[in-house]
């Protein structure tokens, strides 16, 4: 798919405030979709590279993408960042901004003929594996080396796309709603792919089985570990009396809040990962839990979900939330 039929479908999406016409939109988009880049698609839809889960971070914030467009477009950053300021996105920035890219880029992103929804994210994969000394240079220089690449449309979406920003207002079950239309005939028959979703926290690897075997194969994803499972919620109510209306009983059974971050915990023999309530991989943060899992936990194979708490062993007492968001600041936690 050339990435030119995605930022298409992305202007049209971005211009309706109706679901239904972006439902209708984005299954025209996906039926469109090869097998190879079905679940490329719906990362990019929802503006992401890979799902959550996998840790997938280009690192790339304003200050490095007003660099990268300066480099594209034969402009200086702070003519960038006005531009920005004025327009209120990057993305249109490097959109409205022109002129002969910087010498050399092509070999950070060789592109023979029009981008493709493939190519860019290979660009955007090598980006996210750039790390060490000159990595941000590299960053900066792959990206303007795709941007100078690319149209003024396409640049639009390559750099919201890089800064986290599509603005598109599609959400998942936006995408999960056109995956039932473009390969089950209607939007009514999405509950089996939010089943899947929310057990394998992959949209992208929903669709490409949807694509490739069809309902029953999605119907036969199972829990993986190191897959987080998706977290059920806590809804809101208004009034307390709600609360029986919701459950349909009277009997109702409360227990403590406790203070902490829930953790989902996947154990394969001393293979242990750790996922927060976003399906981040929180492992590194917890490094104490890790090894009581592998010390506790008989089973060779489970997943458990629970909360982790500061306890204080001085005092008997459980410490604030807050002790535990400190560890995302620090390195070499143990």
């Amino acid at each position: 798919m050339k990435f030119a039929t995605f930022t298409s479908c992305s202007g049209r999406l971005e211009a309706t405030s109706s679901r239904n016409e972006m439902t209708a939109l984005l299954a025209r988009l996906l039926a469109r979709a090869a097998p190879d880049e079905i679940d490329i698609v719906c990362y990019f839809t929802l503006g992401a590279i890979a799902p959550g889960y996998s840790g997938v971070n280009l690192g790339i914030g304003d200050r490095t993408a007003a660099a990268a467009i300066a480099l594209a477009t034969g402009t200086d950053p702070a003519s960038v960042e006005a531009a920005a300021r004025e327009l209120g996105d990057y993305g249109d920035a490097a959109a409205r901004l022109t002129g002969r890219p910087a010498e050399g880029l092509a070999g950070f992103f060789p592109a023979a003929g029009p981008l493709t929804v493939a190519a860019v994210h290979r660009g955007f994969m090598e980006i996210a594996r750039a790390s060490g000394p000159g990595s941000a240079e590299k960053k900066t220089e792959t990206l303007a080396a795709m941007l100078a690449a690319a149209t003024p449309p396409e640049r639009r979406y390559l750099t919201r796309l890089a800064t986290g920003e599509m603005r598109l207002g599609a959400g998942d079950m936006t995408v999960l709603d056109a995956l039932a239309e473009a390969f089950l005939g209607s939007r009514g028959e999405r509950s089996p792919l939010e089943h899947a979703y929310n057990i394998s926290s992959d949209i992208g690897y929903v669709a490409r089985t949807l694509q490739e075997g069809g309902l029953a194969a999605v119907k036969a994803i199972p829990v993986t570990l190191h897959r987080p499972v998706r977290p059920m919620l806590t809804q809101r109510v208004a009034r307390l009396s709600e609360i029986p209306e919701r459950i349909g009983s009277r009997v109702i059974a409360v227990e403590e809040k406790y203070d902490g971050e829930r953790v989902q915990a996947h154990k394969d023999g001393d293979d242990v990962t750790l996922f927060s309530r976003r399906l981040t991989d929180v492992t590194h943060q917890y490094p104490d839990i890790v090894r009581s899992i592998r010390g506790c936990v008989t089973a060779d194979t489970a997943i458990l979900d629970g909360e982790a708490v500061a306890f204080d062993h001085e005092t008997g007492t459980y410490r604030p939330f807050q002790t535990l968001m400190r560890r995302r600041r620090k390195h070499r936690v143990r």
